[in-house]
């Protein structure tokens, strides 16, 4: 592995490059990184709805359950082009979902800690976990805006961090190439 590594260095730096770059654009214009992101997520559904719908229409007749790949690719297709015409409300909506999600699930493990209470020594950390799923989710769902923003601040961070890691990783890769040498 050190020798492709050594050998092929500059792929490294370049990934560490672009996510640095990528982690700056997130910084500087989190909107229209956030409206990117969730453009090329309907690409992606489109694209995703294209391929099931064309294995859909290959296994047509075949007495496979080819109607599913039908019904799966239309609304790809449908959601990605959705999607693609009104980005924001499909960045809201999912968001909402999310909220949603980290509701119920948070009331469930609230009601699931107090059911173990006498089971359990340690419910309280059940309890702990349904009660940041239900605070987040009410964050979420008040600040729908402030979240999405800290999504991308998030990502933005992530990728500076693991953009430059790849970089040092691609110059001391170079350095064994040139070791080697």
């Amino acid at each position: 592995m050190s020798q492709v590594l050594s050998r092929y260095w500059w792929v490294l730096t370049v990934r560490g490059v672009f996510g640095v770059a990528f982690g700056l654009v997130a910084l500087t214009l989190p909107r229209v990184t956030f409206l990117g992101l969730t453009l090329f997520f309907g690409a992606y559904l489109f694209a995703d709805g294209v391929m099931a719908l064309t294995l859909g229409a290959q296994n047509f007749g075949a007495g496979r359950r080819w109607w599913m790949f039908i019904v799966e690719g239309a609304l790809g297709i449908g959601v990605g082009i959705l999607t693609w015409f009104w980005p924001w409300a499909t960045a809201f909506a999912i968001l909402m979902w999310i909220a949603a999600w980290m509701l119920i699930t948070g009331v469930l493990e609230i009601t699931e800690a107090v059911r173990l209470r006498r089971a359990m020594d340690h419910e309280w950390m059940l309890m702990f976990a349904g009660i940041c799923s239900v605070a987040f989710g009410g964050i979420v769902l008040v600040y729908p805006m402030t979240a999405m923003i800290a999504l991308v601040f998030l990502l933005a961070a992530y990728s500076l961090i693991f953009g430059t890691f790849l970089v040092v990783l691609g110059f001391e890769a170079r350095q064994l190439a040139r070791a080697h040498h």
